[in-house]
């Protein structure tokens, strides 16, 4: 459900320039059609990462392995350091004016 709701938020952004979704996006600084652009490329990514991982996820659990508790929480952690880097990313690029 998380990784739908990036993929949906990301075509917002994306298809319908809806750029006032994101924080700090300022009208007079930044170029429209290059925020939604790279903002809404990265919802996705971020959202189909995250569907992969749960799937990733379901597929472990069902197989009697002893370390699938360990592969899932290794999955989270990817998953948590991987959003936290992106969006990391992300608004060092838009509060340096690179857009």
């Amino acid at each position: 459900m998380f990784g739908l709701i990036h993929i949906l938020l990301g075509l917002l952004i994306k298809k319908g320039k809806m750029v006032d979704l994101i924080i700090g996006y300022n009208n007079k600084k930044h170029n429209k059609e290059k925020v939604a652009i790279f903002f809404g490329n990265h919802f996705i990514l971020l959202g189909i990462l995250v569907s992969f991982v749960s799937v990733i996820f379901y597929l472990v659990e069902e197989k009697p392995i002893q370390y699938d508790s360990i592969l899932s929480t290794l999955f989270f952690i990817f998953i948590v350091l991987s959003h936290v880097l992106i969006v990391i990313k992300l608004y060092h690029k838009l509060f340096t004016n690179k857009f």
